[in-house]
């Protein structure tokens, strides 16, 4: 895959961050695409941290990374996801702002949560065999 856009999971992320070889081997397997991350994603890992120490560090390992932030397209498709797939699915709000984002820019979103985003259409799943081995962003 060459050039492509690829918005990264908070689950994918972390494995990465924590050097799991498969994250790795994953994005230097494509590294002419441009990875980025959504609002929710560098959110999710703020609220994992436990003090000013593991956010600086985190800030620090995530800077190279450009952030794409939530718009009215985004917001609005990701209510029309949540109203669709809430009661069938029990999609997570977050997820969903995460779906929209990648549908908006059409672009594969790299997750680890492939079940919380299968049945979603039009979205576009990165194929990979990363395992997590963390749940969150605290060294």
């Amino acid at each position: 895959m060459e050039n492509e856009l690829i918005l990264l999971d908070t689950d994918f992320l972390i494995e990465y961050l924590y050097n799991n070889q498969s994250a790795t081997n994953i994005i230097n397997q494509n590294i002419s695409s441009f990875f980025i991350i959504g609002f929710t994603t560098i959110a999710e890992l703020v609220k994992g941290t436990l003090n000013k120490q593991q956010q600086q560090k985190m800030a620090k390992r995530t800077k190279g990374f450009h952030i794409v932030h939530v718009d009215e397209e985004i917001s609005d498709t990701a209510l029309q996801l949540i109203v669709k797939y809430h009661l069938s699915h029990n999609s997570a709000i977050n997820d969903c702002l995460l779906a929209a984002t990648a549908i908006k820019y059409n672009c594969l979103l790299a997750t680890c949560n492939t079940k919380h985003f299968a049945y979603i259409p039009n979205l576009q799943l990165l194929q990979h065999d990363v395992v997590p081995q963390r749940t969150t962003f605290r060294d």
